[in-house]
């Protein structure tokens, strides 16, 4: 028998009371393409980190290549031949390509800029060494990211959810690279939740729900609905069709929206027109970094717009140009942003502290102190009715005291709530930011509940499970909507 590449044995990791990974066991085998399969929060990101030598594990083994491996950085895990990719690109948009790669790969300019060369034609990742990162497409920048790690001469490459920021024209170029540097003798480990691109492309997959294994399997030996119900532990739920809902009133209207960002490494909008009615959901569709975030900007508020351009965006028939966020809050709008440990939550304190952020003016403040039997309640009813999944079961205390800490899926599903439960007993608008698309699946859940109650919801960067009753696309630097109305529909690779 071969040994593997990689072998983890009992790996555990947690977070005070959050149990990230739980005995872990699995095996890389040499020249595979290997996947790992989990719902939003399994412990995928956890389990990377730790081989990464970006956590180190609180028990079990990793052994690599037959010998025990304890990394302390992920410095040395490159030095031992382990690269990875993250999902967010860690790249300087000031500096030229080789100039970022310089900051990991030591060596000559010259030696450098031919190598980028030599392995861009090697694996079909070609890519100019001096052109500067803010002028790269995603897909480019991509390349760079892999090209960097390829450099460092690794045995086994960590791929992180690398479809998700790529059109679908581009999946299929990546996937070639993928095989060829499998057969160039490089393994590789890809987190994915698209369960026909696991199918399509990796030799084993291990499945991961809540923190432990619960299967290892060859995926091209079972469909997508086998995938996915090993991954969430039940059989997925019926499709649920919902018509197009007509009439209502307006609640959000953008009307020949121009906008030039001062960074210059922003997107500009040209000619945006949309509108939102009562009891509808808008998706917004587009690859990630074609103007989303700066159209989430203009629309919650973070960015007010000039005072020639304050008559395009409207809000419950409101102009609401010149008005910011806490004042567009106040009309009954609520806004879920893309970064939901960054900006959506603070990772150090509570569910109940963050809770007060947006959901305050729901008696939750007493002659302008904090209610804190009422604060808990608020936070209480928030996870019995939606499954939050808090670490074990907390009691009062922990509720108010117990931080969340790293875990991105419990921040998203807190800020989403606590904004939906803000406004709940009154009309107003939804912006949901939330990527990757898992995410935003989750939201979905949550939404639907207020589907029937005079909601309007604007939905950014929907997966393919086809969520809005319309979509707004946006591409290219021209950012013109276009229309289209679908029946929504969920599907195995959410």
């Amino acid at each position: 028998m071969t040994t593997p590449l990689l072998s983890l044995r009992g790996i555990s990791k947690s977070y005070g009371q959050v149990h990230a990974n739980q005995a872990v066991d699995l095996d890389v085998a040499p020249q595979s393409i290997h996947a790992i399969l989990g719902e939003n929060g399994a412990g995928k990101s956890t389990l990377m980190k730790l081989i990464y030598g970006v956590e180190q594990p609180d028990e079990g083994d990793v052994v690599w290549q037959g010998e025990p491996l304890r990394l302390a950085s992920p410095a040395e895990a490159r030095r031992h031949g382990i690269g990875m990719v993250f999902q967010h690109f860690s790249l300087f948009e000031t500096l030229t390509v080789l100039e970022n790669i310089r900051l990991v790969v030591p060596g000559r300019k010259a030696e450098l800029k031919e190598r980028i060369r030599t392995l861009g034609r090697e694996f079909g990742l070609e890519v100019d060494p001096l052109a500067h990162v803010h002028a790269l497409s995603v897909g480019e920048r991509q390349r760079v990211e892999i090209i960097r790690s390829l450099m460092t001469n690794p045995k086994l490459l960590i791929l992180d959810e690398p479809t998700s920021v790529l059109p679908p024209q581009l999946v299929e170029k990546l996937f070639d690279t993928l095989r060829r540097l499998r057969d160039g003798g490089v393994s590789i480990l890809l987190i994915s939740h698209k369960l026909e691109e696991i199918r399509a492309i990796c030799d084993r997959a291990t499945i991961l729900r809540g923190g432990r294994v619960t299967g290892d399997v060859d995926p091209r030996e079972h469909d997508a609905h086998d995938l996915a119900r090993m991954m969430i532990g039940r059989d997925m739920p019926a499709p649920i069709s919902a018509l197009p809902l007509s009439g209502g009133e307006k609640r959000l209207e953008i009307i020949g929206l121009d906008y030039q960002p001062d960074d210059p490494f922003a997107v500009p909008l040209a000619g945006i027109s949309l509108e939102v009615r009562a009891g509808e959901i808008l998706g917004i569709a587009g690859i990630s970094g074609n103007g989303q975030s700066e159209l989430a900007a203009l629309i919650s508020g973070e960015t007010v717009l000039g005072r020639d351009q304050r008559d395009r965006i409207y809000m419950m028939g409101m102009d609401v140009g010149r008005l910011d966020a806490a004042a567009r809050r106040t009309l009954g709008f609520a806004f879920v942003p893309e970064d939901r440990l960054g900006r959506g939550a603070v990772p150090e304190m509570s569910l109940a502290l963050n809770s007060l952020l947006t959901a305050h003016p729901l008696k939750l403040l007493r002659h302008g102190l904090v209610d804190r039997a009422r604060a808990l309640a608020f936070t209480k009813d928030c996870i019995r009715q939606y499954d939050v999944r808090t670490p074990a079961r907390m009691r009062k205390p922990a509720l108010y005291r117990a931080a969340i800490c790293r875990s991105s899926s419990l921040a998203a599903k807190s800020c989403c709530l606590r904004n939906c439960f803000s406004w709940r007993s009154r009309p107003g608008a939804l912006i949901s930011a939330l990527h990757p698309p898992s995410a935003a699946v989750w939201s979905h859940c949550a939404i639907r509940a207020w589907r029937s109650s005079s909601f309007p919801r604007s939905w950014k960067n929907c997966s393919s499970s086809a969520i809005p009753s319309r979509c707004c696309i946006t591409a290219g630097s021209a950012r013109r909507s276009q229309h289209a109305t679908r029946s929504p529909r969920r599907s195995a690779d959410t």
